[in-house]
């Protein structure tokens, strides 16, 4: 009994923004922040709309903060995965949530394996200016294409 209050109280930390750090609050809605600075919104903008709701830090702490966050996600390969946020801790309120939760981030670990986040510009220029080896490609696509020749001839010669 004592051990669920515990917690809950812990779960209740988690999700009130009061005495948390900026940075981590900034963290919670960094990539709607990521998203807002993609289309164009400047910094600026983003700082503003911020403080308005809240956040005291000065535009340089706000640069630095993303400078931080962006470093941290590209040392884990793009996504911090068991990084505990203010939705995970929401939704860990709720019992039934629980096993759906575990499967979707087992889910998404898997899938992240395959796939390259870009997050900043740079990363992008990087994956546009990859080699691609159409050789290699074409010798893929050749042996692919014989593999489904023979199923389907082993399939035709089974009816």
């Amino acid at each position: 009994m004592q051990e669920n209050s515990i917690v809950e109280a812990l779960r209740a930390l988690a999700t009130s923004s009061g005495r948390r750090p900026e940075t981590a609050r900034l963290r919670d809605i960094f990539n709607d922040v990521e998203a807002a600075l993609a289309a164009g919104v400047s910094r600026a903008e983003v700082h503003k709309t911020l403080q308005k709701y809240g956040f005291k830090m000065t535009l340089r702490g706000f640069e630095t903060a993303l400078y931080r966050i962006r470093k941290q996600r590209k040392q884990k390969g793009g996504q911090i995965l068991n990084q505990p946020t203010r939705e995970n801790a929401t939704a860990a309120t709720q019992p039934d949530s629980l096993p759906e939760a575990e499967n979707a981030q087992n889910q998404g670990e898997e899938e992240q394996d395959n796939i390259q986040t870009i997050f900043n510009p740079a990363d992008l220029r990087a994956v546009l200016n990859e080699k691609i080896d159409l050789a290699a490609y074409s010798k893929i696509g050749k042996d692919l294409n014989r593999q489904r020749k023979k199923a389907k001839k082993d399939e035709n010669s089974r009816h």
